[in-house]
């Protein structure tokens, strides 16, 4: 399919300590993605959540020069 729509990332809840990384609580997961080959990028759930900041939620989310599919897991 050349639409890009083969590709796929996950996204997974920042460590609300360290919001640059994944939360620990996801690890296990996030490791399992990482041996299947599969990129993921962190959203800061709290800035989406609790400030209404979509921008700053996405903040650590690759730009990507192909529409992809998302998955979000949290």
């Amino acid at each position: 399919m050349s639409d890009g729509l083969r590709e796929m990332r996950l996204m997974f809840c920042a460590d609300p300590l360290d919001r640059r990384r994944g939360d620990p609580v996801y690890e296990p997961e996030a490791a399992a993605t990482r041996a299947q080959g599969v990129a993921y990028d962190p959203l800061d759930f709290e800035a989406l959540l609790d400030d209404c900041n979509a921008v700053r939620a996405m903040r650590q989310v690759s730009v990507q020069p192909q529409p992809m599919r998302v998955v979000y897991r949290g």
